[in-house]
């Protein structure tokens, strides 16, 4: 999911998010309060084939909560599984 908010995030939503960042990218979730809010990581992607250190620390999960007021355009993408159906608890596949 792809968000624009009308108005950047402050500073004051601790510290983490850039004061003038009004576009964010994330899964979207319902909050506790009612509303909504995106979930995200900063971690850059991993490209196919690259090596990737069990060392290396994970990049942060951060959340912004949003109500649809603030929202200036929002664009929703379905996760889609090209797997196929995984079979159900307590049956073999195939």
């Amino acid at each position: 999911m792809d968000i624009t908010l009308k108005e950047p995030v402050g500073a004051a939503g601790g510290g983490v998010i850039n004061a003038n960042r009004k576009k964010f990218r994330g899964t979207l979730e319902r909050a506790e309060n009612g509303g909504w809010q995106v979930v995200w990581s900063d971690a850059p992607p991993v490209k196919p084939g690259q090596r990737v250190s069990k060392k290396r620390e994970p990049a942060p999960v951060q959340a912004l909560g949003f109500t649809l007021d603030e929202l200036r355009e929002a664009r929703l993408a379905p996760i889609v599984n090209f797997k196929g159906r995984s079979a159900k608890p307590g049956q073999q596949a195939g």
